[in-house]
């Protein structure tokens, strides 16, 4: 009965892709094949330690159609469809490395931009997704404790400056001797992933993996 109303969906409200716009019939669903080979580059973005972030990976690059559907989501020109990702999550060829990584929390917003937005774009990204993998998902995990400049207008050295001591870890939660998924939107040189991950190693997290819809970063 759920295949054949499914099906009946696809024929009245044919999937199309969030690029292009043209319909689509790909595995991943809401992309279509050729947009995806244009953006689909899964990789680890840091792989040795030498900050309190223990690696990172990308699904993607921060291209084209990418770009622009995160952009639209990020400030609210996009319909807030948690499902946009799930095929490309699915994709993802490292969860067997990760299945002791069993919490997952995503970088916050401070209060007044959330305020303003009405949700945090990276909870739409991933929030479902990996309640449906078994994690522990804390979306307020993490609190931003002031309002910081965007980082896309600073230099690599204002970034770092911009988010000293911006974070701090929910006192509800505990995390002493456990893994953390660490998740945002974008990744382009890391300071914001490597401050709240020093963040969470200083009240006990034990490795802390990052891990991003799209980057240009090498």
């Amino acid at each position: 009965m759920l295949s054949f109303l499914k099906l009946l969906m696809e024929l009245v409200y044919p999937s199309r892709c969030l690029g292009c716009g043209k319909l689509s019939s790909s595995e991943m669903s809401t992309w279509c094949e050729h947009c995806v080979r244009s953006f689909w580059y899964p990789r680890m973005l840091i792989s040795s330690k030498t900050t309190d972030l223990d690696g990172c990976y990308t699904l993607t690059n921060y291209t084209g159609y990418m770009r622009k559907y995160l952009i639209q989501l990020k400030f609210g020109h996009r319909e807030r469809d948690f499902r946009s990702f799930w095929g490309l999550l699915k994709k993802f060829p490292w969860w067997n490395s990760l299945e002791s990584f069993s919490i997952a929390i995503p970088i916050p917003l401070s209060k007044k931009r959330k305020e303003e937005r009405g949700y945090n774009q990276t909870d739409i990204l991933f929030q479902k997704w990996m309640e449906l993998q078994g994690r522990i998902y804390y979306p307020d995990g993490l609190v931003k404790l002031r309002n910081t400049y965007p980082q896309s207008m600073l230099s690599r050295i204002g970034r770092i400056k911009n988010l000293k001591h911006s974070f701090h870890v929910n006192k509800y939660i505990n995390i002493k001797g456990k893994e953390i998924l660490l998740l945002d939107d974008i990744y382009t040189t890391g300071a914001t992933l490597k401050m709240a991950a020093k963040e969470l190693k200083r009240v006990g997290a034990k490795r802390v993996i990052g891990m991003v819809i799209a980057s240009n970063a090498k």
